[in-house]
């Protein structure tokens, strides 16, 4: 009988919800085949500290020109100790060509917390790329300390940079 034991921090950062599936085990230098599975674990059962999860996104045209004003990102917070929170984060385009990066604060009490994440039309209408765009990193610091990071976190709809407000800036 073998026992695996992880701290519920490890288990919260890969942010996986399903089986394991264990392939081989290392004892010393022989690694033995295996081929075992376990029961179905949620990461969010395992949280010590607070943490970032389900994601969406939506184009939010402020003016009513048929143009998007922002590309809204929606964070899904779960938060375990009231505090001040930021989450920074960094949006890719599909080649790897950065469309934004920000820092966004707030004060939040404990429970579930929406989170939207406002990146400006223009910004992305200036830099002329097209969506999807990537959450490359998203970072949630708890008073300073950061509590949880998801890297290739989520990709947005399909999105073209004239679906967004132009800056009224020359080119």
């Amino acid at each position: 009988h073998i026992a695996f034991k992880f701290d519920n921090e490890t288990i919260k950062k890969i942010h996986f919800i399903g089986n394991f599936t264990i392939s081989s085990v290392k004892v010393g230098v022989k690694t033995l085949k295996v081929d075992l599975s376990t029961k179905n674990y949620d990461f969010r059962d395992f949280a010590a500290t607070s943490y970032i999860y389900n994601f969406t996104d939506n184009g939010t045209d402020t003016n009513g020109n048929n143009k998007y004003d922002f590309l809204e990102i929606n964070a899904s917070l779960q938060i375990l100790r009231q505090g001040n929170y930021t989450i920074a984060l960094s949006m890719y385009d599909l080649f790897d060509k950065l469309a934004d990066m920000r820092n966004v604060s707030s004060y939040f009490g404990t429970g579930h917390e929406p989170f939207p994440i406002r990146i400006n039309g223009s910004s992305i209408y200036d830099k002329k790329l097209n969506g999807p765009y990537v959450l490359k990193s998203i970072e949630l610091y708890e008073n300073g300390t950061l509590v949880d990071k998801i890297t290739d976190a989520f990709t947005t709809a399909n999105y073209n940079f004239n679906d967004f407000e132009a800056s009224g800036l020359p080119d």
